[in-house]
């Protein structure tokens, strides 16, 4: 170990490294910002929709992820109809897919509802997503 390598060093690595990996993910989940549930847990009036579980390179638990949304997208009915499609998602139930089918269909800009689509037409089940 080199001169400046502190004992509790090891937390500000794994914060980094779930960073580096949540920064990653925006690539695979086509959004621009995601964070973790602690984030959201600490944050006052935060507003998010839920991503799904992830599971970062590197690691083997899954970590709850989250997209933050301004006030206006967040009362969005779109939100509103992705946060219920994700819904039945998390319950892994068969209705996820034409709930997310109905939004990709009055919103084909929304990005998270085309991910998640494509995902369950691809044989893909619940929010638990590995990422390599």
């Amino acid at each position: 170990m080199g001169p400046f390598v502190r004992e509790n060093d090891c937390a500000y690595g794994d914060a980094i490294n779930t960073a580096a990996g949540l920064e990653a993910a925006n690539k695979f989940l086509g959004t621009q910002i995601c964070d973790s549930a602690t984030l959201a847990e600490r944050a006052q009036n935060f507003r998010d929709g839920p991503l799904g579980d992830l599971i970062l390179r590197g690691r083997s638990e899954p970590l709850r992820a989250y997209e933050p949304l301004p006030a206006d997208a967040f009362k969005a009915p779109a939100t509103t109809q992705y946060s219920q499609a994700f819904a039945k998602l998390e319950a892994s139930g068969a209705s996820a897919m034409p709930a997310f089918a109905a939004l990709v269909g009055s919103r084909a800009d929304y990005p998270l509802a085309g991910f998640h689509l494509k995902r369950l037409l691809n044989g893909a089940k619940g929010v638990r997503m590995q990422l390599e």
